[in-house]
């Protein structure tokens, strides 16, 4: 009987769960975040994209 009153303890032992919620929290806002810096990203790169190609355009001699 020892070893099953020894695994009831474990298992109503919640003094790990605030740390186990934070990490869970961290993990989801971390997800979030690099979510959104990819979606950041490709509209900066779109920018650029046109910024340099309408420079070329502007520096390119006139076609005759």
């Amino acid at each position: 009987m020892p070893c099953r009153s020894i695994v009831i303890q474990i298992l109503r032992d919640e003094t790990g769960a605030s740390a186990i919620e934070y990490g869970l929290i961290l993990a989801m806002l971390s997800i979030s975040l690099i979510a959104a810096l990819q979606g950041l990203a490709l509209g900066v790169n779109a920018v650029w994209d046109t910024a340099t190609t309408n420079a070329q355009t502007a520096l390119s001699p006139p076609s005759s």
